[in-house]
């Protein structure tokens, strides 16, 4: 039991500890240069990487850049091995845009994601991918795979001209799979 205790508590200290580190990242601005910049773990975690994103500039400055203004395309960063890439996507719905996570960047389709949360009991919150699909000439549906969700006929608008693919989504497609189904049709 006291072995447990001291792993949690070396657990929780370097989580408190990471807090001050400083990621190495990028944001691509509106006229598509890409810029150098840190991001420190402290404003991943605290401001919605959604519709915000803190950089430390490499004058050192700290510079917010929020999805509504639009100076930015993306933005970047690379953390215990896993490279993070978010881009802007404008929806119809204001609330809808924001920086959506770059799955997959296939040469048909590319794939974006944005974890929700909801409370289903006080105290209780649980979170799922919203996803968003682009097909190579720039239509895109968002779409949450959820068991009630009409996330085939949604992806069917995408994906209406590749016939292997609407044949694939109905015969092997799995709600809890998305990201390995779009990889199967990227390579067909």
């Amino acid at each position: 039991m006291r072995s447990l205790f001291v792993s949690v508590f070396i657990i929780c200290l370097s989580f408190s500890s990471r807090a001050n580190d400083l990621i190495d990242g990028y944001v691509i601005m509106a006229n598509k240069d890409t810029v150098k910049c840190k991001f420190s773990y402290r404003s991943l975690k605290k401001f919605s990487p959604f519709y915000e994103i803190r950089g430390v500039m490499e004058s050192g400055e700290e510079q917010a850049f929020r999805a509504k203004d639009k100076k930015i395309l993306g933005y970047g960063f690379r953390d215990f091995g896993i490279t993070y890439d978010f881009w802007y996507i404008e929806m119809k719905q204001k609330s809808e845009s924001g920086f959506y996570r770059q799955v997959i960047n296939g040469p048909r389709y590319r794939l974006y994601s944005h974890m929700l949360s909801s409370s289903t009991y006080p105290g209780v919150s649980t979170s799922h991918p919203q996803y968003v699909l682009f097909n190579s000439a720039g239509d895109f549906v968002k779409f949450e795979s959820c068991i009630l969700c009409p996330w085939k006929k949604q992806m069917r608008e995408v994906l209406k001209d590749d016939a292997k693919a609407l044949e694939l989504l109905e015969s092997s497609a799995d709600r809890n799979k998305i990201p390995e189904f779009i990889t199967a049709i990227n390579q067909e």
